[in-house]
């Protein structure tokens, strides 16, 4: 059943990990199972759409009932939300294509005002954005805990404050992406030798540092990912030492 294979496993499963926000988890459950306007996908993510002559082609079908269209709606704007934690130097375009997803949707929507349809999305998406994390089903290309904590911050400060309208969930995740794009700078060099910093003082062991930026597979201009301590760097110049640079995360 559309409950058993999209309700538990993502909102009610995300609501016993977050009990802090069990009531208004399990209040857009019940409400999504209790909505019966028309038939319903249950699955609308990019990877099952495909590009036909005449429009875009739905495959895997296999969770389609008849409910809430809420629901498809939300389940596609949330990946291209994800995507944005995925890929931040593209998030712009994924906010682009968020919006345009939705607007184009909801001129499309003949069976109800879409205003109110408009509010259930909006008021759906940061319980489905946590689940993609801390659900049954997280998606598979956030693996980084610096990622998924970025999804978690938007999604529990949407749950705290539900917006009615998609440009409102857009502007969240807006601030979020600029929130981690303007952490502090700090500026390294380094070698076998050790490794110095103008700025906080790195309180991982060096020769650590040295190894993971000296490595083949990271070549000047190549933006590294470590998750203790907590810096984002980019090389910048391999010769006889190491320098580059990196941002402070949250």
């Amino acid at each position: 059943t559309f409950h058993a294979i999209r309700l538990e496993p993502y909102l009610e499963a995300t609501a016993r990990a977050h009990p802090e926000y069990l009531d208004r988890l399990m209040a857009l459950s019940a409400r999504t199972a209790a909505t019966k306007k028309t038939l319903v996908h249950g699955d609308v993510s990019p990877k099952n759409i495909l590009l036909g002559p005449q429009g875009p082609v739905y495959l895997d079908a296999e969770c389609a009932w008849y409910g809430d269209p809420a629901f498809d709606a939300a389940f596609c704007l949330n990946h291209l939300l994800l995507k944005g934690a995925w890929r931040p130097d593209r998030v712009a375009a994924y906010l682009d294509c968020f919006l345009a997803y939705g607007q184009t949707y909801l001129d499309g929507a003949d069976w109800e005002p879409a205003d109110a349809l408009e509010e259930r999305v909006a008021t759906l998406l940061p319980g489905l954005f946590l689940a993609r994390i801390d659900g049954k089903s997280p998606v598979e290309y956030l693996t980084q805990d610096t990622q998924k904590n970025r999804v978690r911050r938007a999604a529990t400060r949407l749950l705290q404050k539900p917006v009615s309208r998609l440009a409102d969930i857009a502007a969240v995740w807006q601030k979020e992406v600029k929130a981690w794009q303007g952490r502090k700078s700090l500026r390294c060099e380094g070698d076998e030798s050790g490794i110095r910093a103008d700025g906080p003082r790195l309180k991982r062991k060096s020769s650590w540092w040295t190894a993971r930026l000296a490595a083949p597979s990271h070549p000047p201009g190549h933006r590294v990912e470590v998750a203790k301590p907590s810096i984002c760097a980019t090389v910048e110049k391999r010769s006889a030492g190491l320098m580059f640079c990196g941002r402070l995360k949250a």
